[in-house]
């Protein structure tokens, strides 16, 4: 029985990341500072695109700080985590950096 895998393609988006219109200078700023504080050149999708709705945005801001930067987990852990979750063609980092992660963590 031969197994042919396909590549797949990212799906655009069902609701796409705001920009400083959609979410505001203030929201645009913070996005922005996260992703400087996380090592991006642009700000992470998941504020940009939460950031439209204001209310959420600013209630779920406290929820993903405890998990990342204050969280039980160490950091490389929490990145480690977060990229076995998510469908390898939305990963920025990719398999790659997956792989490092878990030779590190294995002493490898």
């Amino acid at each position: 029985m031969t197994t042919t895998t396909t590549a797949r393609t990212p799906r655009a988006p069902r609701i796409a990341p705001g920009g400083v219109r959609e979410i505001g200078r203030l929201n645009t700023l913070i996005a922005g500072a996260i992703g400087r504080t996380m090592g991006t050149i642009e700000p992470p999708r998941l504020f940009t695109t939460l950031a439209r709705h204001r209310r959420l945005y600013w209630c779920w801001l406290p929820f993903a700080g405890a998990l990342m930067p204050r969280g039980k987990l160490l950091r490389a852990d929490s990145e480690l985590v977060i990229l076995r979750v998510q469908p390898d063609e939305f990963s920025a980092a990719g398999p790659s950096r997956l792989a490092a992660l878990v030779s590190s963590r294995r002493g490898s």
